[in-house]
């Protein structure tokens, strides 16, 4: 991710961020509610950590680059997935020592890795 500093005409400096997909002009002082969304977003889409949202049909409505990346899967092919597809379920999916879950990669592969779930 590029971060350059820029000053603008407005009474505080501004920070560009640009990314493959989003350019954001962020105030340093005085952030807007919507520029704190846009940034929480940005911090979400740009997180190593994989981030899944679900929602109350188990559908995935969002998957961050990096969970998109590790499972094998555009955007576009995550939107079709179920939770069942990404998180399988039970012992015979994985050895006797497995980590908290498994994560399904498009190729079949299991990925060890951990869940934390919120409402």
């Amino acid at each position: 991710m590029d971060v350059s500093a820029q000053t603008t005409g407005a009474p505080h400096p501004t920070e560009r961020v640009v990314t493959d997909e989003y350019t954001i002009d962020l105030p340093l002082a005085g952030l807007s509610e919507d520029t704190s969304l846009r940034l929480a977003m940005l911090s979400l889409e740009n997180s190593t950590d994989w981030v899944y949202w679900f929602d109350e049909t188990a559908r995935v409505v969002y998957a961050n680059a990096a969970a998109r990346q590790g499972l094998g899967c555009s955007r576009e092919e995550v939107s079709r997935l179920m939770v069942t597809d990404i998180l399988p379920t039970g012992p015979a999916d994985g050895p006797a020592s497995s980590p908290d879950t498994f994560h399904r990669h498009k190729d079949g592969r299991l990925i060890p890795g951990e869940m934390s779930t919120t409402n």
